[in-house]
């Protein structure tokens, strides 16, 4: 498991009107479907708004086009529910296990059938 902290600019983003554009940078492989299927990048943030992603701009790496909320939600982002994420001690195993089934439906049709669960290789947490 490979994990990053990224410390957003708030000045550049508060000047550009908090538009997801000009908030933290998220690299994914998606080139109109899932392009990557053996790594799966997660933004995990608080501030993600329902129709927006708000402080989290995820762009294409290939086209550096940014993607829409909708192809991204609980695929490449993960809005975290501070409150359950504080009083559920599994909060962000779940929410990895959601993101993982999206990836799993979303490769499925490319790549073969799709197995029940995740589509990476399991592993036990301890």
């Amino acid at each position: 498991c490979q994990c990053v902290g990224i410390i957003d600019d708030y000045v550049f983003w508060e000047t550009n009107q908090r538009k997801s554009t000009a908030a933290k940078l998220h690299l994914v492989d998606f080139n109109g479907c899932v392009a990557d299927t053996e790594v799966q990048n997660i933004f995990f943030d608080g501030n993600i708004l329902g129709s927006d992603s708000y402080s989290v701009d995820v762009r294409d790496i290939t086209e550096g086009e940014p993607l829409s909320v909708q192809d991204v939600e609980n695929l490449f982002v993960h809005r975290v529910d501070l409150y359950q994420a504080c009083i559920d001690q599994d909060y962000f195993i779940k929410a990895l296990d959601t993101c993982e089934k999206k990836m799993t439906a979303a490769s499925g049709p490319q790549f073969g059938t799709v197995k029940e669960g995740s589509g990476f290789p399991p592993f036990e947490l301890e």
